[in-house]
């Protein structure tokens, strides 16, 4: 947002006055608690995005345990079914 610059200081004074306009001066606590709001909201998402990290890692180390898992599933009842002539290698 530019910074405008009135050659009359005074007139912003007097609009103030007569209309209730802001000022600078006005807007000097909103504007610094809009920047305090804006810093929070990036480090929820910084946050966010370490957590999608981590769930992503663990999703994929829980996959493929459970891949593993049904294999090894499969593979014992493949080998109920053939009976004990015949093996399916692990």
């Amino acid at each position: 947002m530019p910074n405008a610059r009135s050659l009359l200081p005074i007139g912003g004074w007097v609009l103030h006055g007569l209309f209730g306009t802001t000022t600078d001066d006005d807007l000097k606590p909103i504007k610094k608690h809009l920047k305090r709001i804006d810093q929070g909201i990036t480090q929820v998402a910084r946050g966010l995005e370490v957590e999608n990290q981590r769930l992503v890692g663990y999703m994929t180390v829980n996959i493929t345990v459970n891949q593993q898992q049904a294999i090894s599933d499969l593979t014992d009842e493949f080998n109920n079914i053939l009976g004990t002539g015949m093996r399916c290698r692990d």
